[in-house]
């Protein structure tokens, strides 16, 4: 069965089928979050405080690494918004890299 966020950032999704399948997981993580917390139930509903409530609240006990790649899914939902010039730096966060928090 075909997902509303697989649908929705189909025109944006590339890469191999293992990566394609994992941010549409991903994505429908970020659905499943949003709609529970904002009740908003489609993507093209979303504003930039929902993604970075997202980002900053509903990943803030994951690893580096994982918020990373949640940021890597917001991304393709911010293009397939068509808003990338004036979210993504509202959206610039401790998870926009993948090593930001980690110690070495």
């Amino acid at each position: 069965m075909t997902s509303t966020m697989e649908i929705f950032i189909a025109g944006v999704l590339k890469g191999a089928p293992a990566t394609r399948r994992r941010h549409i997981q991903r994505a429908n993580t970020i659905k499943l979050a949003i709609e529970s917390r904002w009740n908003i139930r489609h993507p093209a509903q979303y504003q930039v405080k929902h993604l970075r409530w997202f980002l900053s609240e509903h990943t803030k006990l994951d690893k580096p690494n994982a918020r990373y790649q949640y940021w890597l899914t917001v991304k393709l939902i911010v293009q397939r918004r068509d808003k990338v010039a004036d979210w993504l730096p509202l959206l610039k966060g401790e998870w926009d890299s993948p090593c930001q928090n980690e110690r070495t």
